[in-house]
């Protein structure tokens, strides 16, 4: 009895404290990451753009569809959860944005590309909101506000290696 009653105040102290650690992280944040391909822009924007290829490359993305509001929705283990493209110039630059309520993150991606002498520059900028705090301790301390971004660009570098000799720096 003792010892369940201990473990029991364990349990609840370690719980306080990653509500307590989730409650103080902000709601709102920014990740960046970048990375240098040999590929051209328009090589990488033609994937990056290509939304409803991301299933055949895109690590946890299982199927990209265009709803009735011109939407794209990605279906994940996260769910389904609809995009709209909020600004788009070609070989340049695209952003995209969450478009739903009710989730518990919402957000936007920058994609920015350059060219760097025979390479190309990929910029991801990930301007983010995670609402609960449970998920804002998850997202800080467990999973990292970059681990999505890292996951891309290298799912890129994939594709760009696979698909006649590009490669990463």
């Amino acid at each position: 009895m003792t010892v369940m009653f201990v473990l029991l105040i364990i349990l609840a102290i370690a719980a306080g404290m990653i509500f307590h650690l989730g409650k103080s992280s902000p709601v709102e944040h920014e990740a960046s990451l970048a990375q240098m391909y040999m590929a051209s822009p328009e090589t990488i924007y033609r994937l990056v753009r290509n939304i409803e290829g991301y299933p055949g490359w895109r690590t946890g993305v299982t199927a990209v569809n265009r709803d009735e509001q011109g939407r794209y929705v990605e279906e994940s283990k996260h769910g389904k959860i609809p995009y709209v493209v909020v600004e788009d110039e070609p070989n340049v630059r695209l952003v995209t944005r969450i478009d739903a309520t009710g989730l518990p993150f919402g957000g936007s991606w920058t994609f920015e590309i350059s060219r760097q002498g025979g390479m190309s520059k990929l910029v991801i900028t990930e301007h983010g909101s995670v609402h609960s705090p449970l998920m804002r301790f998850v997202a800080r301390y467990v999973m990292t506000y970059e681990k999505t971004i890292r996951t891309y660009l290298a799912d890129l570098g994939k594709v760009l290696d696979a698909g006649g000799g590009a490669r990463r720096k």
